[in-house]
């Protein structure tokens, strides 16, 4: 009986743990920045979480006004699951924990009225000696903190495009934090010289009766069709609602479709789809801060983020590296071919003065050698001519012979007939003029018989 009590208690208390746990589950918490101070914030957004939950009936909404940095930690630690904070804000929180937008304030009643909004400097109306935002180097100047949006980041890229650095042209920055309202007044008591706060901070006051606007000399005045209100600066788009990881995308839905079409009779409120909020990224940008402070990266944070450009990048210098292989190996092999064509121009060189020294040396041995042949025929001719000769003589000879001997042999011939005919045979042989026999004595030559060249007798 005792154990049954005791289970049916266990039993209890675990329903109620669920049922308080269900509850919990059910209420959405609506972190909002107090730009005005808590008070404002509360009276200002209490109406929208009460009209969120009778929109969506089975969640509560409730309405947690924070500072800047009270903001980030509740994020940071899961106690906001809508943020309605300003553009820079968002976009740093977007950033650093994911929140994603789902609408943006339209400040006025019907949809894109004023979706956007800027910021204002001013300073005194009767301050002759500052006109212009140069006239600004030298004096003091209040805005909310470093980190605020509409607060002094907007005036600080006007101020910068003017060549004017806040930190360092400026004899005091003072930071004084929200509501922005104190701003207004340190400007208007002369406390500082100049200041800066989002647009409709000095209407609003006005319409309050705390304050005066003809008090105040709005610097860098710009005029945007469709904006009447004062503005110094660039317009960006008005605060968005975004949501945490805490809210699902169902319940993000039933949330944009209550503001579009059920929630109503916030003053001078209204919401509409999200808007783009790039002109904020690129404040931040060339101001580097936010999701911009140039910092320490990691290397995993650097391949993860820049992963396709260094891909890229190693691609590249891989391909060039190659290339650098192919054209080293390729002038190697330039150079290499340059020095064998250099040495085969070089042999060539060589053959050709050897070939044409040998040219030379063999048109000498062949002038030579003709000349040796031309010695050779004409002593050739000589001596042909002298065989010819020789061959006449000797058949001179031997016709003179055969005469003689036919002289001698002749029977019927007289001797002194002979002897007649074998002196001119004699002399007609060795061509003489004249034949002459003799006979030789003891006491003197005696002439037997004398043949002239010419002879008809003997």
């Amino acid at each position: 009986m005792l154990r049954a009590t005791r289970t049916r208690l266990y039993l209890l208390l675990a329903l109620l743990c669920l049922q308080g746990a269900a509850i919990a589950d059910d209420i959405v918490n609506i972190g909002v920045l107090a730009f005005r101070g808590t008070s404002v914030a509360r009276i200002q957004w209490t109406p929208l979480a009460e009209q969120l939950s009778e929109a969506i009936p089975d969640y509560e909404f409730k309405i947690s006004p924070y500072d800047l940095h009270s903001f980030t930690s509740a994020v940071a630690d899961g106690e906001v699951d809508l943020v309605l904070t300003n553009p820079g804000h968002y976009v740093l929180l977007e950033s650093r924990f994911g929140v994603t937008r789902i609408a943006t304030i339209n400040k006025g009643k019907e949809a894109g009225e004023k979706s956007r909004f800027g910021a204002v400097i001013i300073t005194r109306s009767d301050r002759k000696d500052i006109r212009t935002l140069e006239d600004l180097k030298g004096k003091s100047f209040s805005a909310v903190s470093e980190s605020a949006f509409g607060g002094f980041q907007m005036a600080w890229r006007e101020l910068k495009t003017q060549g004017i650095d806040p930190f360092t042209d400026f004899t005091n920055l003072d930071f004084i934090g929200f509501p922005q309202d104190d701003i207004v007044t340190t400007v208007q008591k002369g406390i500082t010289d100049a200041g800066t706060v989002r647009t409709g901070v000095l209407e609003t006051m006005e319409s309050e009766g705390r304050i005066k606007i003809e008090e105040f000399r709005v610097l860098n005045r710009q005029s945007v069709p469709g904006f009447d209100l004062l503005l110094s600066t660039r317009l960006y788009p008005e605060w968005p609602l975004a949501k945490t990881d805490a809210i699902t995308d169902k319940l993000a839905e039933r949330i944009i479709v209550a503001l579009l079409t059920e929630v109503e009779g916030l003053e001078n409120v209204s919401w509409t789809i999200p808007h783009d909020y790039s002109p904020v990224h690129d404040l931040m940008r060339e101001l580097q801060i936010g999701p911009y402070i140039p910092g320490k990266v990691t290397p995993l944070e650097l391949l993860t983020h820049y992963r396709e450009w260094i891909v890229a990048g190693l691609s590249l210098i891989v391909i060039l590296s190659l290339a650098t292989i192919f054209v080293m190996r390729t002038n190697k092999r330039l150079v290499s071919t340059q020095h064998v064509l250099r040495e085969e121009i070089s042999e060539r060189k060589k053959a050709q003065t050897e070939l044409s020294t040998h040219r030379d040396n063999l048109e000498q041995q062949v002038a030579s050698r003709t000349n040796d042949l031309r010695n050779v025929n004409r002593l050739l001719e000589q001596d042909i001519i002298a065989r010819k000769h020789a061959e006449q003589a000797l058949r001179h000879s031997d016709h003179t012979l055969r005469k003689l001997h036919f002289i001698i042999s002749s029977v019927d011939t007289p001797f002194d007939s002979k002897i007649i005919a074998m002196l001119e045979t004699g002399r007609k042989h060795f061509r003489m003029g004249l034949g002459v026999l003799s006979e030789v004595k003891t006491d003197g030559v005696e002439t037997i018989k004398l043949i002239s060249l010419r002879h008809d007798a003997g």
